[in-house]
């Protein structure tokens, strides 16, 4: 089963890598790709690229706090989005938490680079081979075996300043391809007649760069779980505000209560006394007594 590692940046390809070399030891059937160490010299990137896009059953994207953003790490995930759906397109958080993901890839269920989490990666890869997954029991023990070496690995990372940023060369090697794209379509307009259609190259290779096509539906998809969420808050809020305005209605009715009550009460207790009063005060009127008055 192959399974498409996205990443950007030398810390994301540094994890992106040790993944790779690790995850066959757990499951073997599968078959990790990563664009660093996978594409042959001298071969064409893009049209490697699109072919593991296509053909790969899961996607991890080896996210860092500094490359959630990269037009290309959002590029590979709506590609991977759109063949697989979200169930098996998994962010992988390497040094923040996922209250910190931002941007489109919140849609996805992200997992962070640590035991616990990454055991939960490495269920939702092994339940991607349906038939052929490997029984839990023993996947969980052979990944208590094995985690410490990727643990290792990823404790290690650093990043290497010295060498040239690795997002700015895919990015040249993109901008070549996408001159020679230019170059073909000019050659298809010059020679129509030709036995090169060049209609349908730049409708091949174009096709490989459907970058906005792909960001424009993480984004709407992304503004309408948002929207979801504040609809969500807002009738929370709603419902809060009428608890509320409930609470202080019966503490109104409560306090109403009990002042009523303790008026009542209270000319109750003024009526004996005046009893008492009328009663000691005519007997002391009959002894020739001064009056005696009980007041509250």
């Amino acid at each position: 089963m192959n399974i498409f590692i996205s990443w950007s940046g030398a810390k994301s390809r540094l994890a992106a890598e040790a993944l790779r070399d690790w995850l066959p030891s757990m499951i073997q059937a599968t078959k990790p790709w990563v664009s660093s160490e996978d594409i042959a010299k001298g071969a064409r990137w893009s049209s490697d690229l699109t072919k593991q896009l296509e053909t790969s059953k899961v996607g991890i994207i080896c996210l860092t706090i500094d490359n959630m953003q990269s037009p290309w790490l959002l590029f590979e995930a709506g590609a991977l989005a759109k063949t697989l759906g979200q169930s098996y397109v998994c962010p992988w958080l390497l040094d923040f938490t996922e209250n910190a993901l931002k941007g489109p890839l919140v849609q996805f269920q992200a997992t962070r680079a640590d035991k616990e989490d990454t055991r939960k990666l490495v269920h939702t890869i092994n339940s991607a081979l349906e038939d052929n997954a490997i029984d839990n029991e023993r996947l969980d023990k052979l990944y208590d075996a094995l985690f410490p070496q990727l643990e290792e690995k990823l404790n290690s990372l650093t990043i290497i300043t010295t060498e040239r940023p690795v997002e700015e060369e895919r990015e040249s090697e993109m901008l070549a391809e996408l001159l020679e794209l230019v170059r073909d379509l000019k050659r298809g307009m010059a020679i129509r007649d030709s036995s090169i259609d060049g209609d349908a190259l730049l409708k091949e290779r174009a096709a490989k760069f459907d970058v906005e096509e792909q960001m424009s539906i993480l984004e709407l998809e992304h503004k309408q779980r948002v929207n979801e969420l504040k609809l969500k808050e807002l009738k929370a809020e709603k419902e809060s505000q009428m608890a509320r305005m409930e609470m202080v209605a019966k503490f109104m009715q409560l306090e109403e209560k009990f002042v009523m009550e303790r008026k009542a009460d209270k000319m109750e207790m003024e009526a004996k006394l005046r009893q008492l009063n009328e009663k000691f005060n005519g007997e002391g009127n009959q002894d020739g007594d001064d009056l005696i008055t009980y007041q509250l």
